[in-house]
Protein backbone atom coordinates (compact mmCIF):
# COMPACT_ATOMS: atom_id res chain seq x y z
CA UNK A 1 0.00 0.00 0.00
CA UNK A 2 1.27 3.49 -0.86
CA UNK A 3 1.85 5.95 1.97
CA UNK A 4 -1.11 8.21 2.68
CA UNK A 5 -0.86 11.87 1.87
CA UNK A 6 0.27 13.78 4.98
CA UNK A 7 -2.62 15.09 7.06
CA UNK A 8 -1.44 18.70 6.97
CA UNK A 9 -1.63 18.67 3.14
CA UNK A 10 -4.78 16.63 2.63
CA UNK A 11 -7.13 19.63 2.49
CA UNK A 12 -4.85 21.99 0.60
CA UNK A 13 -3.75 20.13 -2.57
CA UNK A 14 -4.31 22.87 -5.20
CA UNK A 15 -3.54 25.72 -2.79
CA UNK A 16 -0.23 24.15 -1.75
CA UNK A 17 0.76 23.50 -5.36
CA UNK A 18 0.23 27.12 -6.43
CA UNK A 19 1.74 28.47 -3.21
CA UNK A 20 4.89 26.40 -3.62
CA UNK A 21 5.16 27.62 -7.22
CA UNK A 22 5.13 31.22 -6.00
CA UNK A 23 7.64 30.41 -3.26
CA UNK A 24 9.93 28.85 -5.87
CA UNK A 25 9.74 32.08 -7.86
CA UNK A 26 10.73 34.22 -4.86
CA UNK A 27 13.65 31.95 -3.98
CA UNK A 28 14.81 31.92 -7.60
CA UNK A 29 14.77 35.71 -7.75
CA UNK A 30 17.08 35.89 -4.73
CA UNK A 31 19.65 33.77 -6.58
CA UNK A 32 19.03 35.29 -10.01
CA UNK A 33 19.77 38.84 -8.88
CA UNK A 34 23.42 37.93 -8.16
CA UNK A 35 23.86 35.30 -10.89
CA UNK A 36 25.60 37.69 -13.27
CA UNK A 37 27.50 39.55 -10.54
CA UNK A 38 29.34 36.74 -8.72
CA UNK A 39 31.12 35.20 -11.75
CA UNK A 40 32.39 38.61 -12.89
CA UNK A 41 33.55 39.45 -9.35
CA UNK A 42 35.34 36.10 -9.14
CA UNK A 43 36.99 36.62 -12.53
CA UNK A 44 38.17 40.11 -11.61
CA UNK A 45 39.49 38.95 -8.24
CA UNK A 46 41.14 35.73 -9.41
CA UNK A 47 42.26 36.73 -12.88
CA UNK A 48 41.77 33.47 -14.84
CA UNK A 49 38.91 31.18 -15.81
CA UNK A 50 40.78 28.25 -14.28
CA UNK A 51 40.95 29.99 -10.89
CA UNK A 52 37.24 30.77 -11.13
CA UNK A 53 36.57 27.11 -11.93
CA UNK A 54 38.49 25.92 -8.89
CA UNK A 55 36.66 28.37 -6.61
CA UNK A 56 33.27 27.16 -7.77
CA UNK A 57 34.44 23.55 -7.41
CA UNK A 58 35.45 24.08 -3.75
CA UNK A 59 32.09 25.67 -3.02
CA UNK A 60 30.37 22.74 -4.74
CA UNK A 61 32.11 20.21 -2.49
CA UNK A 62 30.72 21.91 0.59
CA UNK A 63 27.23 21.97 -0.89
CA UNK A 64 27.45 18.29 -1.82
CA UNK A 65 28.25 17.34 1.79
CA UNK A 66 25.25 19.31 3.06
CA UNK A 67 22.89 17.79 0.52
CA UNK A 68 23.89 14.21 1.33
CA UNK A 69 23.18 15.00 5.00
CA UNK A 70 19.57 15.94 4.24
CA UNK A 71 18.21 12.70 5.72
CA UNK A 72 19.83 13.52 9.04
CA UNK A 73 18.41 17.05 8.95
CA UNK A 74 14.94 15.60 8.38
CA UNK A 75 15.27 13.61 11.60
CA UNK A 76 16.63 16.49 13.68
CA UNK A 77 14.31 19.22 12.43
CA UNK A 78 10.77 19.53 11.20
CA UNK A 79 10.30 20.18 7.50
CA UNK A 80 9.46 23.79 8.33
CA UNK A 81 12.89 24.41 9.86
CA UNK A 82 14.79 22.44 7.22
CA UNK A 83 13.28 24.71 4.58
CA UNK A 84 14.10 27.73 6.74
CA UNK A 85 17.69 26.53 7.05
CA UNK A 86 18.03 26.36 3.28
CA UNK A 87 16.72 29.89 2.78
CA UNK A 88 18.89 31.11 5.66
CA UNK A 89 21.99 29.74 3.94
CA UNK A 90 21.05 31.74 0.84
CA UNK A 91 20.88 34.92 2.92
CA UNK A 92 24.22 34.18 4.60
CA UNK A 93 25.88 33.50 1.23
CA UNK A 94 25.21 37.04 0.08
CA UNK A 95 27.10 38.42 3.10
CA UNK A 96 30.06 36.07 2.54
CA UNK A 97 30.28 37.06 -1.14
CA UNK A 98 30.97 40.64 -0.08
CA UNK A 99 34.49 39.68 1.00
CA UNK A 100 37.44 38.16 -0.85
CA UNK A 101 39.52 35.10 -0.08
CA UNK A 102 38.30 31.75 1.33
CA UNK A 103 35.06 33.27 2.57
CA UNK A 104 34.12 34.09 -1.03
CA UNK A 105 34.34 30.39 -1.92
CA UNK A 106 32.40 29.53 1.25
CA UNK A 107 29.70 31.97 0.15
CA UNK A 108 29.41 30.12 -3.15
CA UNK A 109 29.12 26.88 -1.17
CA UNK A 110 26.43 28.35 1.11
CA UNK A 111 24.50 29.54 -1.93
CA UNK A 112 24.62 26.13 -3.61
CA UNK A 113 23.82 24.27 -0.36
CA UNK A 114 20.93 26.56 0.47
CA UNK A 115 19.47 26.17 -3.00
CA UNK A 116 19.77 22.38 -2.75
CA UNK A 117 18.18 22.10 0.70
CA UNK A 118 15.35 24.28 -0.56
CA UNK A 119 14.97 22.17 -3.72
CA UNK A 120 14.84 18.86 -1.81
CA UNK A 121 12.27 20.24 0.64
CA UNK A 122 10.20 21.69 -2.21
CA UNK A 123 10.25 18.43 -4.19
CA UNK A 124 9.09 16.42 -1.17
CA UNK A 125 6.26 18.85 -0.53
CA UNK A 126 5.17 18.73 -4.18
CA UNK A 127 5.19 14.92 -4.25
CA UNK A 128 3.22 14.84 -0.98
CA UNK A 129 0.59 17.36 -2.08
CA UNK A 130 0.15 16.79 -5.82
CA UNK A 131 -1.40 13.83 -7.57
CA UNK A 132 0.92 11.94 -9.95
CA UNK A 133 -1.22 12.88 -12.96
CA UNK A 134 -0.94 16.59 -12.09
CA UNK A 135 2.84 16.76 -11.68
CA UNK A 136 3.50 18.02 -15.22
CA UNK A 137 0.96 20.82 -14.81
CA UNK A 138 2.35 21.89 -11.43
CA UNK A 139 5.95 21.80 -12.65
CA UNK A 140 5.13 23.84 -15.77
CA UNK A 141 3.32 26.46 -13.66
CA UNK A 142 6.26 26.60 -11.27
CA UNK A 143 8.66 27.21 -14.13
CA UNK A 144 6.64 30.26 -15.20
CA UNK A 145 7.30 31.87 -11.80
CA UNK A 146 10.95 30.82 -12.03
CA UNK A 147 11.07 32.34 -15.52
CA UNK A 148 9.88 35.69 -14.21
CA UNK A 149 12.58 35.62 -11.54
CA UNK A 150 15.37 34.82 -13.99
CA UNK A 151 14.05 37.30 -16.55
CA UNK A 152 14.26 40.27 -14.18
CA UNK A 153 16.93 39.20 -11.70
CA UNK A 154 20.21 39.11 -13.66
CA UNK A 155 19.69 42.46 -15.42
CA UNK A 156 18.55 44.16 -12.22
CA UNK A 157 21.48 42.72 -10.28
CA UNK A 158 24.08 43.91 -12.80
CA UNK A 159 22.45 47.34 -13.00
CA UNK A 160 22.63 47.67 -9.22
CA UNK A 161 26.25 46.48 -9.18
CA UNK A 162 27.30 49.00 -11.85
CA UNK A 163 25.23 51.99 -10.73
CA UNK A 164 25.32 51.59 -6.93
CA UNK A 165 27.91 48.95 -6.09
CA UNK A 166 28.21 45.19 -5.82
CA UNK A 167 27.03 45.27 -2.22
CA UNK A 168 23.59 46.51 -3.31
CA UNK A 169 22.90 43.43 -5.46
CA UNK A 170 24.14 41.11 -2.73
CA UNK A 171 22.07 42.91 -0.09
CA UNK A 172 18.94 42.61 -2.23
CA UNK A 173 19.60 38.87 -2.59
CA UNK A 174 19.74 38.51 1.21
CA UNK A 175 16.53 40.51 1.69
CA UNK A 176 14.68 38.36 -0.86
CA UNK A 177 15.83 35.18 0.90
CA UNK A 178 14.33 36.50 4.15
CA UNK A 179 11.13 37.38 2.26
CA UNK A 180 11.00 33.80 0.98
CA UNK A 181 11.06 32.55 4.58
CA UNK A 182 8.09 34.78 5.38
CA UNK A 183 6.20 33.55 2.30
CA UNK A 184 6.86 29.95 3.27
CA UNK A 185 5.66 30.43 6.84
CA UNK A 186 2.32 31.65 5.47
CA UNK A 187 1.73 28.46 3.46
CA UNK A 188 -0.29 25.47 4.76
CA UNK A 189 2.76 23.36 3.82
CA UNK A 190 4.90 24.96 6.52
CA UNK A 191 3.56 22.80 9.32
CA UNK A 192 5.72 21.29 12.04
CA UNK A 193 6.05 17.87 10.40
CA UNK A 194 9.01 15.57 11.00
CA UNK A 195 10.13 12.81 8.67
CA UNK A 196 8.63 9.39 9.51
CA UNK A 197 11.15 7.55 7.34
CA UNK A 198 14.03 5.70 8.95
CA UNK A 199 17.42 7.32 8.49
CA UNK A 200 19.47 5.78 5.70
CA UNK A 201 23.20 6.43 5.51
CA UNK A 202 24.26 8.48 2.46
CA UNK A 203 26.38 5.65 1.02
CA UNK A 204 23.45 3.24 1.25
CA UNK A 205 21.09 5.78 -0.32
CA UNK A 206 23.49 6.38 -3.21
CA UNK A 207 23.88 2.66 -3.83
CA UNK A 208 20.13 2.08 -3.70
CA UNK A 209 19.46 5.03 -6.01
CA UNK A 210 21.86 3.97 -8.74
CA UNK A 211 20.70 0.35 -8.55
CA UNK A 212 17.45 1.54 -10.18
CA UNK A 213 17.78 2.06 -13.98
CA UNK A 214 15.04 4.68 -14.36
CA UNK A 215 16.41 6.72 -11.48
CA UNK A 216 19.87 6.61 -13.09
CA UNK A 217 18.39 8.04 -16.28
CA UNK A 218 16.50 10.69 -14.31
CA UNK A 219 19.78 11.74 -12.71
CA UNK A 220 21.55 11.90 -16.08
CA UNK A 221 18.81 14.18 -17.43
CA UNK A 222 19.05 16.71 -14.62
CA UNK A 223 22.84 16.55 -14.38
CA UNK A 224 23.50 17.19 -18.07
CA UNK A 225 20.85 19.92 -18.19
CA UNK A 226 22.34 21.60 -15.14
CA UNK A 227 25.86 21.45 -16.54
CA UNK A 228 24.68 23.61 -19.43
CA UNK A 229 23.15 26.18 -17.06
CA UNK A 230 26.29 26.23 -14.93
CA UNK A 231 28.32 26.86 -18.08
CA UNK A 232 25.96 29.64 -19.15
CA UNK A 233 25.90 31.45 -15.81
CA UNK A 234 29.60 30.99 -15.00
CA UNK A 235 31.25 31.25 -18.40
CA UNK A 236 28.52 33.17 -20.23
CA UNK A 237 29.38 36.50 -18.55
CA UNK A 238 33.06 35.85 -19.27
CA UNK A 239 32.19 35.01 -22.90
CA UNK A 240 30.45 38.38 -23.27
CA UNK A 241 33.44 40.17 -21.78
CA UNK A 242 35.91 38.38 -24.08
CA UNK A 243 33.70 39.09 -27.10
CA UNK A 244 34.23 42.80 -26.43
CA UNK A 245 30.62 43.54 -25.57
CA UNK A 246 29.50 45.96 -22.82
CA UNK A 247 28.63 44.66 -19.36
CA UNK A 248 24.90 45.25 -19.75
CA UNK A 249 24.82 42.60 -22.49
CA UNK A 250 25.56 39.99 -19.82
CA UNK A 251 22.41 40.92 -17.94
CA UNK A 252 20.33 40.93 -21.08
CA UNK A 253 21.71 37.55 -22.16
CA UNK A 254 21.02 35.87 -18.82
CA UNK A 255 17.60 37.45 -18.44
CA UNK A 256 16.45 36.78 -22.00
CA UNK A 257 17.51 33.14 -21.66
CA UNK A 258 14.83 32.91 -19.00
CA UNK A 259 12.10 34.18 -21.34
CA UNK A 260 11.87 30.67 -22.75
CA UNK A 261 10.51 29.40 -19.45
CA UNK A 262 7.30 31.24 -20.34
CA UNK A 263 6.88 28.58 -22.99
CA UNK A 264 6.29 26.08 -20.17
CA UNK A 265 2.58 25.58 -21.03
CA UNK A 266 3.57 24.82 -24.64
CA UNK A 267 6.18 22.29 -23.53
CA UNK A 268 3.58 20.72 -21.25
CA UNK A 269 1.07 20.39 -24.11
CA UNK A 270 3.78 18.89 -26.31
CA UNK A 271 4.51 16.34 -23.59
CA UNK A 272 0.82 15.49 -23.29
CA UNK A 273 0.57 14.91 -27.05
CA UNK A 274 3.97 13.39 -27.87
CA UNK A 275 5.10 12.08 -24.49
CA UNK A 276 7.53 13.45 -21.93
CA UNK A 277 10.32 11.24 -23.26
CA UNK A 278 10.14 12.65 -26.81
CA UNK A 279 10.19 16.27 -25.65
CA UNK A 280 13.17 15.69 -23.36
CA UNK A 281 15.09 13.92 -26.15
CA UNK A 282 14.33 16.76 -28.57
CA UNK A 283 15.58 19.28 -26.03
CA UNK A 284 18.90 17.48 -25.65
CA UNK A 285 19.33 17.21 -29.42
CA UNK A 286 18.86 20.99 -29.68
CA UNK A 287 21.24 21.56 -26.79
CA UNK A 288 23.87 19.39 -28.43
CA UNK A 289 23.54 21.33 -31.69
CA UNK A 290 24.01 24.63 -29.86
CA UNK A 291 27.13 23.52 -28.01
CA UNK A 292 28.55 22.10 -31.24
CA UNK A 293 27.99 25.48 -32.92
CA UNK A 294 29.79 27.32 -30.10
CA UNK A 295 32.72 24.94 -30.45
CA UNK A 296 32.89 25.54 -34.18
CA UNK A 297 32.80 29.32 -33.70
CA UNK A 298 35.93 28.99 -31.58
CA UNK A 299 37.07 32.09 -29.71
CA UNK A 300 34.37 34.35 -28.26
CA UNK A 301 32.41 36.24 -30.94
CA UNK A 302 29.27 38.41 -30.64
CA UNK A 303 27.30 35.86 -32.72
CA UNK A 304 28.05 33.30 -30.01
CA UNK A 305 25.69 35.13 -27.65
CA UNK A 306 22.82 34.25 -29.99
CA UNK A 307 23.92 30.61 -29.97
CA UNK A 308 23.87 30.64 -26.17
CA UNK A 309 20.29 31.92 -26.34
CA UNK A 310 19.11 29.24 -28.77
CA UNK A 311 20.75 26.59 -26.58
CA UNK A 312 18.86 28.02 -23.61
CA UNK A 313 15.59 27.48 -25.50
CA UNK A 314 16.37 23.78 -25.81
CA UNK A 315 17.47 23.58 -22.16
CA UNK A 316 14.23 25.26 -21.04
CA UNK A 317 12.16 22.42 -22.49
CA UNK A 318 14.25 20.02 -20.41
CA UNK A 319 13.87 22.27 -17.35
CA UNK A 320 10.08 22.08 -17.49
CA UNK A 321 9.94 18.29 -17.78
CA UNK A 322 13.31 17.17 -16.42
CA UNK A 323 12.07 16.31 -12.90
CA UNK A 324 9.07 14.31 -14.10
CA UNK A 325 10.93 11.01 -14.76
CA UNK A 326 12.17 11.03 -11.16
CA UNK A 327 8.87 12.07 -9.59
CA UNK A 328 6.94 9.39 -11.47
CA UNK A 329 9.36 6.51 -10.94
CA UNK A 330 10.59 6.98 -7.36
CA UNK A 331 8.91 4.72 -4.80
CA UNK A 332 6.87 6.71 -2.24
CA UNK A 333 8.46 4.95 0.74
CA UNK A 334 11.92 5.97 -0.52
CA UNK A 335 11.13 9.58 -1.35
CA UNK A 336 13.22 11.26 1.35
CA UNK A 337 16.38 9.22 0.79
CA UNK A 338 16.11 9.13 -3.02
CA UNK A 339 15.20 12.82 -3.32
CA UNK A 340 18.30 13.75 -1.32
CA UNK A 341 20.46 11.77 -3.74
CA UNK A 342 18.60 13.04 -6.81
CA UNK A 343 19.02 16.64 -5.71
CA UNK A 344 22.81 16.34 -5.66
CA UNK A 345 22.66 17.03 -9.41
CA UNK A 346 22.91 20.69 -8.44
CA UNK A 347 26.15 20.27 -6.49
CA UNK A 348 27.62 17.65 -8.79
CA UNK A 349 27.05 19.89 -11.81
CA UNK A 350 28.46 22.90 -9.95
CA UNK A 351 31.50 20.80 -9.13
CA UNK A 352 32.03 18.79 -12.31
CA UNK A 353 31.39 21.58 -14.83
CA UNK A 354 34.27 23.81 -13.72
CA UNK A 355 36.50 20.77 -13.12
CA UNK A 356 35.74 19.52 -16.61
CA UNK A 357 36.48 22.97 -18.02
CA UNK A 358 39.78 23.09 -16.12
CA UNK A 359 40.73 19.64 -17.41
CA UNK A 360 39.96 20.63 -21.02
CA UNK A 361 42.09 23.75 -20.64
CA UNK A 362 45.09 21.57 -19.82
CA UNK A 363 45.07 20.09 -23.32
CA UNK A 364 42.99 22.32 -25.60
CA UNK A 365 41.51 25.80 -26.08
CA UNK A 366 38.41 26.62 -24.07
CA UNK A 367 36.07 26.18 -27.06
CA UNK A 368 36.78 22.42 -26.90
CA UNK A 369 34.78 22.44 -23.65
CA UNK A 370 31.65 23.22 -25.67
CA UNK A 371 32.29 20.17 -27.85
CA UNK A 372 32.48 18.02 -24.72
CA UNK A 373 29.10 19.35 -23.57
CA UNK A 374 27.67 18.56 -27.00
CA UNK A 375 28.89 14.97 -26.70
CA UNK A 376 27.42 14.57 -23.20
CA UNK A 377 24.05 15.82 -24.48
CA UNK A 378 24.01 13.19 -27.21
CA UNK A 379 24.86 10.46 -24.69
CA UNK A 380 21.91 11.63 -22.58
CA UNK A 381 19.61 11.41 -25.62
CA UNK A 382 20.55 7.74 -25.93
CA UNK A 383 19.90 7.16 -22.21
CA UNK A 384 16.47 8.86 -22.28
CA UNK A 385 15.39 6.57 -25.12
CA UNK A 386 15.23 3.75 -22.56
CA UNK A 387 12.53 5.46 -20.49
CA UNK A 388 8.92 4.20 -20.87
CA UNK A 389 7.14 5.70 -23.89
CA UNK A 390 4.21 7.00 -21.85
CA UNK A 391 6.05 8.33 -18.84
Amino acid sequence: MLPRQPTYLRSFGAEVGSGLARLSGVESFGRAVVSGVIPVLAFEALGTKQAVSITFAVGGLFALAVTLSFGRLQLLLSRKWVMTLGLGLLAASAALNMVDGPLFALGIGFRAAGASVFAVSLSLLVMDAVQRSELTKVESNRMVYVGVAWLVGPTLGLWLAVEIGRGSALALSAVVAVMAIIVFFRLPASGEVRSQAAYVKPVQSIRRYFDQPYLRIAYAITLCRSMFWVALFVYGPIYVKEAGLPTWVTGVMLSSASVFLFFSPLFRRAAERLGTRVVIMTGFIGLSAGMLALGLIGEAQPIGVLVWELSALAASAIDVLGNIPFMRTVKPRERVAMTAVFSTWREVSTLTTPLLASFVLLFAPFWAFYLVLAGLSLVTVAAVSYLPRRL
